[in-house]
């Protein structure tokens, strides 16, 4: 493990470097040619049209759930979770394991003239950081990336007894997007892995409360349409739909394509209660 540190102004520098097994090499190597104007993802970006109600929700959440403090954009790509609490005056720390996807994020919040905000180029697996740093840790899509042990257990660690995680990653149970991962390989690495029901038991052996919102089933009829000018009103309609599905048909979560999760009591060993 490196040597932990505090985030403050002074020791938030550009890099923090640690040793990075090749399976993490390999999702460096991708998400700095994705970012860096590669097409792997283009075509799969056009989907989330779809999803953008989902991004909106998330975002919204954490604005609620942030009561003052430091923030951990955890996975923070180009555009990360945690500007939304910046942009209400928390210190953001933005890590990730691209350098690339860091400073077109950190130039993106230069912008919107978020100015206590540092970024580290950092193992998400083994962060350098101190036991209860942070107020609130963040992240969209990065978790099916990386060993839910390691990331639970270090997220856990770094919060604060009464802090708040809050994730949004893609699901893995349903069969007609698996077909569709499986068709399109050079979209994703070979080691991503979207979550699983049983994943959500990882999650509680690190804290004592895991809730969990799901979205975007129904809604994934609209893919076709995504190019037509009533997506908007039809979306408003199926978002109902999944609702009211979730809601009356829980068995049905499993197929969403996307889970929110709030993560709460920490657990720095990870036993459960």
């Amino acid at each position: 493990m490196a040597e932990r540190v505090f985030i403050t102004p002074e020791t938030a520098v550009s890099g923090a470097h640690q040793h990075m097994s090749k399976r993490l090499q390999k999702e460096q190597e991708f998400h700095d040619s994705v970012f860096g104007g590669g097409d792997a993802r283009k075509q799969a970006d056009e989907y989330y049209a779809v999803a953008a109600h989902t991004f909106d929700h998330f975002h919204r959440l954490v604005r609620e759930h942030f009561h003052g403090g430091v923030v951990l954009d955890y996975g923070c790509g180009n555009w990360g979770a945690g500007h939304a609490a910046a942009e209400q005056g928390a210190t953001l720390v933005a890590i990730d394991i691209s350098p690339t996807a860091l400073r077109q994020y950190l130039r993106a919040l230069r912008t919107r003239r978020i100015g206590a905000a540092y970024g580290l180029q950092m193992n998400a697996e083994e962060l350098a950081f101190n036991d209860h740093t942070f107020d609130m840790v963040c992240g969209m899509g990065v978790l099916h990336h990386l060993d839910l042990n390691k990331s639970f257990s270090e997220i856990a660690r770094t919060l604060k007894p009464h802090g708040q995680a809050l994730f949004m990653e893609p699901m893995g149970h349903n069969p007609i997007i698996n077909l569709y991962r499986a068709r399109t390989p050079g979209a994703r690495t070979e080691d991503e892995h979207p979550l699983l029901y049983r994943d959500f038991e990882v999650a509680r052996r690190y804290f004592g409360r895991v809730e969990t919102s799901f979205f975007n089933l129904c809604t994934l009829a609209a893919i076709p349409l995504r190019r037509t000018s009533f997506l908007r009103t039809l979306l408003i309609v199926l978002r109902s739909a999944d609702r009211v599905l979730f809601r009356t048909l829980p068995f049905m979560r499993r197929y969403a394509w996307m889970v929110v999760m709030t993560l709460s009591e920490p657990r720095k060993d990870g036993r459960a209660g």
